[in-house]
């Protein structure tokens, strides 16, 4: 993750390192929390 004022970027890798997801958010307390949504619903739970 890199973090800033303006906003978040990620990217998500599998367990065996390969890139499954990259993007950006905003970094306020909704951006994240849809980020987190966002994830356990394309992904599933961590």
């Amino acid at each position: 993750m890199d973090l800033s004022r303006k906003r978040l970027d990620y990217c998500l890798l599998a367990p065996d390192g390969e890139q499954i997801e990259a993007g950006a958010t905003p970094p306020d307390a909704d951006g994240l929390r849809g980020f987190a949504r966002g994830v356990e619903t394309r992904h599933g739970p961590a």
